[in-house]
């Protein structure tokens, strides 16, 4: 229940932001696919969100040329591109900050946990899972800008 209020809470933001496009969502056998494609699991939170919305449409049809919500903050859609190593996958970004955010897709203990990309090897801790990422994103916490200092690998 508390998932569900969190995502209409996400979504309802994004819906006072007229100028944003959803991309479609994912059907749950879309998301297998790419857990089996990629051999990652993808955390059950990020699924039920990626079932309403797979990030923000790009702004110009099939072009790299993101949309992003007020605070300049843009969400991506599910692809292989973004998985920065077989462990993480970038879902968001900040690009005033050169700033990006990552999942964890590995199977292991700390699958869904999220961080703030350093580099390719190294991330900042920043949220146990999506939702609570989701619950720093909703107030524009200062963490989302300045991430703990629990650096983790990505490797």
């Amino acid at each position: 229940m508390q998932n569900e209020l969190l995502l209409s809470d996400l979504f309802s933001h994004w819906e006072r932001q007229r100028h944003l496009t959803l991309a479609p969502n994912l059907s749950p056998s879309e998301i297998t696919a790419f857990e089996t494609r990629n051999g990652v699991s993808v955390p059950a939170d990020f699924s039920q969100y990626l079932r309403h919305a797979n990030g923000f449409k790009a702004l110009i049809d099939d072009s790299d040329l993101e949309a992003s919500d007020d605070e300049g903050f843009e969400f991506y859609p599910l692809l292989e591109e973004h998985l920065i190593t077989k462990r993480y996958l970038v879902f968001c970004g900040w690009p005033y900050g050169f700033l990006r955010y990552a999942v964890c897709v590995d199977k292991a203990a700390e699958n869904g946990a999220v961080v703030q990309v350093i580099d390719e090897n190294r991330g900042r801790l920043l949220a146990t899972n999506f939702l609570a990422f989701v619950s720093l994103y909703l107030v524009d916490s200062e963490l989302l800008y300045s991430a703990g200092t629990e650096v983790v690998s990505l490797r």
